[in-house]
């Protein structure tokens, strides 16, 4: 059996051959993993194409792992499972797979301003009926700010307003906001409460997640090679007697990325000092190898003291909001 070049196309749409450039996303990493493994055998970004070359494999299974640039959910689920082959339907030999990844972002309405962030989202009472005339109240809470728009080389000023958004029949409301301004909200159903929110710096983001952070992933990016790791599944390797340094970063459901750990704990990372030791400091992590093993670095949030943090209710008893950012690490000769 000949290798093949794995390839993995991000679309919005489904293929079409008469128009095979329609619906492309770019920034979207995915990894390509032996079955039931968390070691990648290749990764990458998708370049403005939807694309990316993946690994040089035998034929065979395999699954990708895709993680989505912004707020955006992957269709047929963040792991699927793909089959290498190196011929084609009709037995001719070929030298290539190309894979689509469908990436579902139609949800969340985009702001026509790149400098601004559309927040939209649905409001529910305690039983789920949608709520109508729900006040939400922004004021900005920063310092003056200056838009500038690199095309004619102007700045057009902020002027800081009161805003005011009311849900419609269906709990439904949206408002456009600043990219990473602070504001500070006032809603109903909080009485007297005044909450500090972050805009996440993208066209769309979720409402109720914006005005309730909630921690969804801990990144990791090499400090050597600048590579951010494969956030489904992160993984390193250090030879003994190296080190590997990590820089961390804490990712919010709506999209807000902070430096360093923000109400998540490393969970065990002295445990195994035998095989690696590792150190957490300011917001990166650095590894070194003292033998040959295999071990994870766990994350865990931080427990939301009373009267702060949010707490999620699901609608199934197995379903949980996984934390994702468990490190797998692996010292070698």
């Amino acid at each position: 059996m000949a290798k093949v070049d794995v390839y993995v196309q991000t679309r919005t749409e489904p293929f079409d051959a008469l128009n095979p450039t329609t619906g492309v996303i770019g920034g979207v990493f995915v990894s390509i993993h032996a079955v039931g493994t968390t070691g990648p055998l290749g990764s990458g970004t998708t370049d403005a194409a939807g694309s990316v070359f993946l690994a040089n494999l035998d034929p065979g299974d395999y699954e990708i792992h895709i993680t989505p640039a912004g707020p955006a959910k992957v269709t047929d689920g963040n792991l699927q499972k793909v089959s290498a082959s190196d011929t084609d339907a009709n037995g001719a030999a070929v030298g290539n797979n190309y894979f689509d990844v469908l990436i579902d972002s139609t949800d969340l309405p985009q702001a026509t301003d790149g400098h601004l962030c559309r927040c939209s989202g649905t409001f529910v009472d305690p039983y789920g009926r949608p709520l109508s005339k729900v006040s939400l109240h922004f004021s900005e809470n920063s310092i003056p700010t200056l838009v500038h728009y690199s095309g004619n080389n102007t700045a057009h000023a902020i002027v800081p307003k009161s805003i005011l958004v009311e849900t419609d029949v269906s709990g439904y409301t949206s408002v456009d906001l600043i990219q990473g301004a602070r504001y500070s909200v006032y809603m109903e159903g909080y009485t007297n409460i005044s909450r500090t929110i972050v805009v996440p710096k993208l066209l769309a983001a979720p409402l109720p997640d914006v005005l309730f952070p909630f921690v969804d992933s801990v990144q990791y990016t090499n400090t050597a090679t600048a590579s951010l790791l494969n956030t489904s599944a992160p993984t390193i390797s250090v030879s003994v007697g190296s080190s590997v340094t990590l820089d961390l970063e804490t990712v919010h459901r709506s999209g807000v990325r902070l430096d360093g750990l923000v109400d998540v704990l490393l969970k065990d990372i002295n445990e195994n000092s035998d095989v690696a030791t590792v150190t957490y400091s300011g917001s990166s992590i650095t590894v070194t190898g003292v033998s040959i093993g295999n071990f994870v670095i766990k994350v865990e949030r931080v427990a939301p003291k009373e009267g702060s943090g949010v707490s999620v209710l699901s609608d199934a008893a197995d379903s949980v909001l996984a934390l994702l950012g468990d490190l797998n690490v692996s010292s070698t000769a």
